[in-house]
């Protein structure tokens, strides 16, 4: 028991398991480490050499799939547009082959909405 008494004063004591008000105010509140006065900064990544050859394979991977995402971006462009002509289309047929008014007003009813 007199070895604990003896202990210099770490910032707890017996009674608490909290550490005391000196001490409190050093400790980071995140993560209870001891904060520095010097502010942290993230390391800057070195600037790629040009003609490095692994910068190059890099540059070659990102520019295809550059162009890769491209082309799917106007394929889904191409099918919604395909998408909209089939829903004006059937929706013409329906006007047609059922009560022809009822479905005409629900056709430019969606028209006029913007979504056909």
């Amino acid at each position: 028991m007199n070895l604990l008494l003896n202990r210099p004063n770490d910032g707890y004591s017996l009674s608490s398991s909290f550490p005391s008000p000196s001490s409190r105010q050093s400790l980071s509140p995140r993560t209870g480490h001891a904060t520095s006065s010097k502010t942290h900064h993230p390391k800057l990544l070195p600037k790629p050499d040009p003609h490095d050859i692994q910068f190059e394979s890099y540059h070659q991977k990102i520019l295809s799939l550059k162009s890769s995402f491209q082309d799917q971006k106007s394929e889904l462009l191409r099918i919604q547009k395909w998408i909209k002509r089939l829903k004006v289309g059937n929706y013409k047929y329906i006007a047609q082959k059922r009560n022809r008014n009822l479905y005409a007003k629900l056709l430019i009813h969606q028209m006029s909405r913007g979504r056909l």
